[in-house]
């Protein structure tokens, strides 16, 4: 269920979407993601993380309102070679993505 009254004492957060980021180049920064999807019209409350990564590449944990999920899932909106997914956080070991890992107290 979720809440409909507009009329309360207390607000609720927007519903929030996060994406998994990977086989990014070593040299890519936070605020590269930031500014990318700055640029593409992502402009309000959006999380960057770096994500703990084995091997050559980086992999980052986005998170924007959930209004911009359907421009994210245009391939044309990616570096090419990018990998895109849905970001799954496993509570129990952290939240994993092959290679890449972020503690679960994010």
């Amino acid at each position: 269920m979720t809440g409909t009254s507009r009329d309360s004492e207390i607000t609720a957060e927007k519903k929030k979407a996060s994406i998994y980021l990977g086989r990014m180049m070593q040299d890519t920064t936070l605020e590269e993601d930031r500014y990318s999807l700055d640029r593409r019209g992502i402009k309000e409350e959006t999380l960057v993380v770096e994500l703990k990564t084995v091997g050559p590449y980086k992999a980052f944990k986005l998170g924007f309102p959930f209004e911009y999920l359907r421009l994210t899932e245009n391939p044309e909106f990616w570096p090419q070679g990018a990998i895109i997914r849905q970001f799954r956080n496993n509570s129990r070991t952290g939240c994993k993505h092959r290679g890449a890992s972020v503690d679960a107290d994010m």
